[in-house]
C-alpha cells in the first residue's frame, strides 16, 4: 500500500463497532455511568427507516415462569451444544434487564391488554408465553429508544459513514517491536472515513465488536445489507478465537421478493396448513418422505432446495387460499398485511417462498462479559458466540442475549476502567492504494460468494460440494487479498474483503478444519 499518513481522530474510553441493538445497549450501559463512548456506523443516516427482520419480540418472563424453566427450553433448542453457564446467566438476568433497562430506563411500551397487562406470546420452543413485543416492529422501537437516550449524553459520539479496516493490536501495529512480547491486546482500529476517504486511527481502552451476523454471505437471507461477516473477519485477522462457524440457522419458508431481504412471516402459515407446491402446481413434500426424518424445518428446507434445483426455479409456492378468508385474516393479521403490502393476498392466491439464512449461532468466542481471547477486545450480539444458543436460537432470545451481554460487558468494562492503567503504543502508518475498483467486479464477486455459499455450504451439503466451495472461495480470497494491497479502499470493497474471508473460514470448517 501507499505509505501515506493517518489522521488520529481521538482516543476514547470505549470504541463500539456497530449501531444495532447490541452496540447501542452496550453504549447505554457505559454512557449512563459517565464513560466516554465512540460508536461507529457504516450508515450515514441512523434515523433513516430500515427493514428489520431480526426480532419480532423479546423474551421476558411468563406467568409463574422460573429461570430453570427458561433454561431448560434453551438447552432443548440447543440440542446439546449450549454453554450451561451462559444459559444460566441469560435465564436469570434476562427478565431483570428487560424490566430495568427497556421498561424503566428507556420507557419502551410493550403491547398490553386493556387491563394493562403485558401481552405475552407463546413462540415455538418456549414452554410458556414469555415473549413481549411492540407492534410488528419491536427492533425498530428498541433502536429508536436507545438512540434517543444516547443522543442526550455529551459523552457519546456517533461516527457515521465509517467502516473499520482492521483492528489495531500490539503485535501487528505498534512501532515498538518489543510490544509483540506483551499479552496480545487490541488498542483500537484503523477506520475509513467514507466522506473524506481518509484513514483514521481510533485508539481505545476497550473495543467492542457488535456488527451482527453473516446472513448476506448467502443468496437468500432475512438479514440487513451489512450482515456480511465484517466483525468476524476483523477479529480473526487480529488473532481472536472464533468457533462454531457452521452453526447457521435457516428459516424454512420466507417470502420471496426480488431485491429485498426475505421476510420470515410465512413459517406460521405452513404450520397452519398451507401447502408447498412447485412451478407445475404439484405438491412435492410427499415425494421426499423417504429422505426426510419427519417434517422438521431442516428436512423441509432441504426438500425445498432440492425441488428448486430439480425444477430450475428460484423459489417454490405456498398456498393457504383454500382456508376461510375470515379465519386467515383473524389468525394471521400481521402475515396478511405484510404479504398484501408486497402485492400478494394470501386469502386468494399462492405466494413465492424460499428458505433463507436467518441467525448465526457461531462467531467470536466470548465469556459471560463479552471478553474475547484477545485482551481489551469484546464482542456482543450475533457476532459473538457465548454458547447460549447451541445449534439454534429460540425466538425472542437473540435480542435478550444482546441486552444481557451488553450490560454484563458494560459493568465489567467500568470496573476495569477504575482499576487498570491502559497502555497505548505509537501506531504504524497506514494508507490506501490508488487503483480504482470496478463496481461491476464487486457485484460479480459478491454473486460468486453468495451462490457458492448457498449451493455448496448452505442447507444441502456434502463432501464434493464443500470441496468445490473451498477451492472457489480460496482462489477468490487470494485475488481479493492481492487487490487489497493496491486498491482505493471503500466500504463496499472492505465488505467484500471481509465477506470473502468469512465465507472461506466457514467453508473450511464445513470441510472439517477447526480454528
Amino acid at each position: 500500500m501507499w505509505n501515506v499518513g493517518v489522521k488520529v481522530v481521538q482516543q476514547t474510553d470505549v470504541l463500539i463497532i456497530g449501531c444495532g441493538l447490541a452496540g447501542l445497549a452496550t453504549a447505554w450501559g457505559l454512557a449512563k455511568k459517565g464513560v466516554n463512548v465512540s460508536i461507529l456506523a457504516i450508515e450515514d443516516d441512523l434515523e433513516k427507516p430500515k427493514v428489520h427482520q431480526g426480532i419480532a419480540g423479546i423474551a421476558f418472563q411468563g406467568d409463574r415462569d422460573r429461570p430453570s424453566d427458561f433454561a431448560q427450553d434453551l438447552v432443548n433448542c440447543g440440542e446439546g451444544y449450549c454453554n450451561q453457564r451462559a444459559v444460566e446467566q441469560l435465564s436469570t438476568l434476562g427478565p431483570q434487564y428487560v424490566q430495568e433497562v427497556l421498561i424503566e430506563e428507556l420507557g419502551v411500551e410493550f403491547d398490553q391488554s386493556d387491563e394493562g397487562i403485558y401481552k405475552r406470546q407463546v413462540y415455538p420452543g418456549h414452554s410458556t408465553a414469555r415473549v413481549v413485543g411492540h407492534g410488528y416492529n419491536t427492533m425498530a422501537s428498541l433502536l429508536k429508544a436507545f438512540r434517543a437516550k444516547l443522543h442526550e449524553k455529551s459523552n457519546v459520539r456517533f461516527l457515521t459513514n465509517r467502516t473499520v479496516i482492521d483492528l489495531l493490536t500490539l503485535a501487528q501495529h505498534s512501532t515498538k517491536h518489543t510490544d509483540a512480547y506483551k499479552q496480545p491486546s487490541c488498542v483500537g482500529a484503523y477506520v475509513l472515513n467514507g466522506e473524506t476517504g481518509e484513514v483514521e486511527t481510533l485508539l481505545a481502552k476497550e473495543t467492542v465488536i457488535a456488527t451482527g451476523g453473516v446472513g448476506h454471505l448467502f443468496l437468500h437471507t432475512t438479514n440487513g445489507a451489512y450482515s456480511r461477516g465484517d466483525g468476524l473477519a476483523l477479529a480473526a485477522r487480529a488473532g481472536a478465537r472464533v468457533m462454531h462457524l457452521d452453526k447457521v440457522e435457516f428459516k424454512t419458508t420466507t417470502l420471496y421478493v426480488p431485491g429485498e431481504p426475505r421476510c420470515s412471516v410465512t413459517e406460521s402459515l405452513r404450520e397452519a396448513g398451507a401447502v408447498l407446491i412447485n412451478s407445475k402446481g404439484q405438491e412435492f413434500l410427499g415425494a421426499y418422505a423417504n429422505e426426510m426424518d419427519g417434517y422438521s424445518n431442516q428436512a423441509v428446507s432441504r426438500a425445498i432446495c432440492t425441488e428448486m434445483t430439480r425444477c430450475q426455479e428460484g423459489y417454490v409456492w405456498m398456498d393457504l387460499s383454500k382456508k376461510d378468508p375470515a379465519w386467515i385474516k383473524g389468525t394471521f393479521p400481521h402475515e396478511y398485511e405484510i404479504c398484501l403490502s408486497k402485492g400478494y393476498d394470501i386469502t386468494k392466491e399462492k405466494i413465492p417462498v424460499v428458505p433463507a439464512a436467518h441467525y448465526f449461532a457461531g462467531g467470536i468466542m466470548i465469556d459471560r462479559t463479552g471478553q474475547t481471547s484477545l485482551k481489551r477486545l469484546r464482542a456482543i450480539g450475533e457476532v459473538g458466540c457465548s454458547g447460549v444458543h447451541g445449534r439454534a436460537a429460540l425466538a425472542g432470545v437473540p435480542g435478550l442475549e444482546a441486552l444481557v451481554w451488553a450490560n454484563t460487558c458494560a459493568k465489567d468494562i467500568i470496573n476495569g476502567l477504575d482499576r487498570f492503567a491502559f497502555y497505548f503504543p505509537s501506531i504504524k502508518k497506514m494508507g490506501t492504494g490508488r487503483v480504482p475498483v470496478d463496481h461491476s467486479l464487486l457485484l460479480q464477486d459478491w454473486n460468486t460468494v453468495r451462490q457458492t455459499m448457498w449451493n455448496y455450504v448452505g442447507i444441502v451439503k456434502d463432501t464434493p460440494r464443500i470441496r468445490r466451495a473451498n477451492s472457489l472461495l480460496g482462489d477468490l480470497y487470494r485475488e481479493i487479498r492481492m487487490l487489497y494491497n493496491e486498491a482505493t479502499l471503500s466500504s463496499e470493497f472492505l465488505g467484500l474483503y471481509n465477506g470473502v474471508h468469512c465465507s472461506m473460514m466457514m467453508a473450511r470448517v464445513a470441510g472439517g478444519y477447526q480454528f
